[in-house]
């Protein structure tokens, strides 16, 4: 959902349906083509009842968001390099081999089951190019 609303974080669309390439477009059923959501384990995940479920508690989300108008930059989805379950984490991290090797596995500040995967001395946002 946080990504879904990137775009419209960034003032270009007012609902991410207006957007082509998020996966609102994919969750409510506009984009069948090219689809990368699990939409089964989703479902699972979140403990719905069926495609519908799904479709209709997404959307009660992003409308949620969009009423409440707190749609500012949220750092540990935008300093991280990956955020979830331990499993997941540690997978991402094995996958990404050298790449990654400096950063760390810290627990989730808000979730107490999760874990978040970044370097814990610095943030992608201190780097800025010159104009």
């Amino acid at each position: 959902m946080y990504i879904d609303l990137n775009m419209v974080r960034a003032g270009v669309v007012k609902h991410p349906k207006d957007w082509p390439f998020c996966g609102y477009q994919e969750i409510s059923g506009q984009r069948s083509r090219n689809c990368l959501i699990d939409k089964k384990l989703l479902i699972s995940l979140i403990g719905v009842d069926g495609l519908d479920g799904l479709i209709a508690v997404y959307q009660d989300w992003i409308m949620e968001a969009l009423k409440s108008k707190d749609l500012s930059r949220k750092p540990k989805w935008t300093e991280s390099v990956a955020v979830g379950g331990g499993v997941f984490i540690d997978k991402i991290k094995t996958d990404l081999g050298l790449k990654i090797l400096h950063r760390g596995i810290i627990p989730d500040p808000v979730d107490s089951t999760g874990y978040v995967l970044k370097d814990p001395r610095r943030t992608y946002m201190k780097y800025k190019l010159s104009p």
